[in-house]
């Protein structure tokens, strides 16, 4: 096995469109290009491009294919560690954004149950919720070089899955890694536009987008707390709040395989007064999820 990269983070890792996908269809048991490109319409120089990326990240081993030129692809443990990830965003797609048309992705857990899940605190069980959640500390956790961090994509029928050709909110949101960083800021308690930029290093002109784009995802609302001039609080709003559950798991990728900074913020479950460790735990037998103890229906 690939031991996963200390200078790839799974913000950077995730935070990227094609990316997401491949690894969902990883997960589903894709291992060789025509898995991948059948159902996703992706430039074959980009599924390249970030294949050799997750090799890289030590999320996906490489193995040669007799007669086969571009060999096959398999998950390792750290890209299997990705799973968490994206059934948290599932669960997230489930309660907020269940459009006709738009795929999800049929899980189902050991105990038989589709699979719906929670965030829970190992300490004490409970589930994570955004106001018990203690950051101390006001640097970033993921402020790496930008290794993975490519362009987002604008095709939003490139998912070939989803037959309304519209892409899911999760989707657009956790695969604009910048977006993603400004979440994780507002839901850190970064709430001011000077403080935010601060914390992310975007450039103004970006961050306001991003923002701007959180408010049409309806992750994020406005505060007015001073007129003339008139000055705002980006705050989460319900649905952004509930992000948390996905920061913390993209967190917990990144301690489980020191990818870290030194300077990361030490978190704290207010409830239990325990250094925050996550756990995903199924709804209906309340027994743990892994990638190894459920299967999918495509």
């Amino acid at each position: 096995m690939a031991p996963a990269s200390k200078d790839i983070s799974a913000f950077e890792i995730m935070g990227d469109y094609w990316t997401l996908l491949i690894v969902r269809e990883l997960m589903y048991g894709a291992s060789i290009w025509s898995d991948f490109s059948g159902v996703i319409a992706i430039p074959p120089s980009t599924l390249s491009n970030r294949l050799a990326k997750l090799v890289t990240a030590g999320c996906v081993v490489k193995s040669v294919v007799p007669k086969r030129a571009e060999g096959a692809y398999k998950l390792t443990e750290a890209g299997k560690g990705l799973f968490p990830i994206l059934i948290v965003a599932r669960e997230w797609q489930l309660k907020w954004d269940l459009r006709p048309g738009a795929f999800v992705s049929p899980w189902i857990h050991e105990c038989g149950a589709p699979l719906h899940c929670k965030t829970a605190c190992l300490a004490c069980h409970e589930e994570i919720i955004s106001q018990d959640i203690l950051f101390n500390g006001a640097t970033q956790a993921h402020g790496h070089g930008g290794t993975l961090n490519h362009r987002t994509s604008n095709k939003p029928n490139a998912d070939l899955r989803t037959s309304n050709a519209k892409m899911a909110k999760i989707t657009v949101f956790l695969g604009d890694q910048k977006a993603l960083k400004v979440m994780d800021a507002l839901l850190q308690g970064h709430n001011r536009f000077d403080d935010i930029q601060k914390w992310t290093g975007l450039h103004p002109a970006i961050l306001s987008g991003r923002l701007r784009k959180l408010q049409l995802l309806e992750l994020c609302v406005l505060r007015l707390y001073q007129e003339l001039p008139d000055r705002v609080l980006y705050l989460p709003s319900d649905a952004g709040k509930e992000l948390i559950g996905l920061i913390t798991q993209l967190m917990k990728w990144d301690a489980d395989r020191n990818c870290t900074s030194s300077s990361k913020p030490v978190v704290h479950h207010k409830l239990c007064g325990e250094a925050l460790k996550v756990s995903l735990i199924c709804c209906a037998c309340k027994g743990r999820i892994t990638y190894e103890n459920t299967s999918v229906n495509l």
